[in-house]
């Protein structure tokens, strides 16, 4: 069954955010472009939408989301927020130079319990920068109120060899989709990141939404290749995922690949 696909300019409308939202994000390089960009939507359109971590962000990372906020002993926020419409990114001091501290995952819960918000974004795992990863045994931290899941790929690594350049986690990414050192990265070798069980949805929460971005589709030399991979990764996922977006964050155009006409799954 070919999947329905359309064309948009806005993540909200791409991945159908509900009114509200608490959605990790995990996977490969272009996590916090993706969720400045998504939080940055959000405040346009008079959503309120606050970013964390549950892991650690540089500092600039943090700063380009909004301002950042830290937690200090047991209280989430030292001032009250939820009225806010600017961008806030919360966080721990001390982790080391240049980063900011995660927050544990039950204080995301707390967060999204007890503000009035519309979208809380979550980074769950780390990637250095790379464009593919897989999870190591403690990652991906997911608070347990998750409502959605967000894997995201850079497909500039498509083509590219098997190397720390392109991989974080080398010697899970090997374990994971098969691929040794050297060898060439292609669309049909990364579809295992998808569905293993160690893969990018490893803790994913029951009852969370399941999705894939497919960022950077704007640096493949064949046009054809992210919609490829778009219709592989939903066609093998057995109805587990909701939808794969595929485009550019930074260029702000997406395909959005469903398996109905309403986004939904079959």
């Amino acid at each position: 069954m070919m999947p329905y696909v359309r064309t948009t300019c806005s993540i909200i409308e791409g991945f159908s955010l509900l009114p509200r939202e608490l959605i990790a994000v995990v996977g490969g390089g272009g996590k916090s472009t993706f969720m400045r960009a998504l939080a940055e939507e959000a405040r346009s359109t008079g959503r309120r939408a606050i970013a964390t971590t549950t892991t650690k962000v540089r500092v600039a990372e943090a700063k380009a989301i909004g301002r950042v906020v830290y937690c200090r002993g047991d209280n989430l926020v030292s001032e009250d927020f939820s009225c806010r419409r600017t961008g806030l990114f919360i966080g721990r001091e001390g982790v080391e130079a240049g980063k900011i501290g995660g927050i544990e995952p039950e204080s995301a819960d707390i967060l999204f319990s007890k503000y009035p918000l519309d979208f809380l974004i979550v980074e769950a795992d780390g990637a250095a920068g790379k464009p593919l990863k897989a999870p190591t045994a403690h990652e991906p931290v997911i608070p347990s109120y998750t409502t959605l899941v967000i894997a995201v790929v850079g497909l500039e690594a498509i083509g590219r060899p098997v190397s720390e350049e392109s991989v974080f986690r080398m010697e899970r990414f090997e374990s994971v989709t098969g691929l040794k050192r050297g060898e060439i990265i292609t669309a049909e070798s990364i579809l295992p990141l998808f569905y293993s069980p160690c893969g990018l949805f490893k803790n994913c929460p029951a009852g969370a939404r399941k999705a894939v971005l497919l960022n950077k589709a704007d640096l493949l030399t064949d046009a054809r290749t992210a919609g490829s991979l778009a219709e592989m990764i939903l066609a093998g996922s057995l109805g587990e995922l909701e939808r794969v977006v595929a485009g550019s964050i930074a260029g702000r155009r997406f395909e959005v690949f469903t398996r109905d006409v309403d986004g939904g799954t079959v």
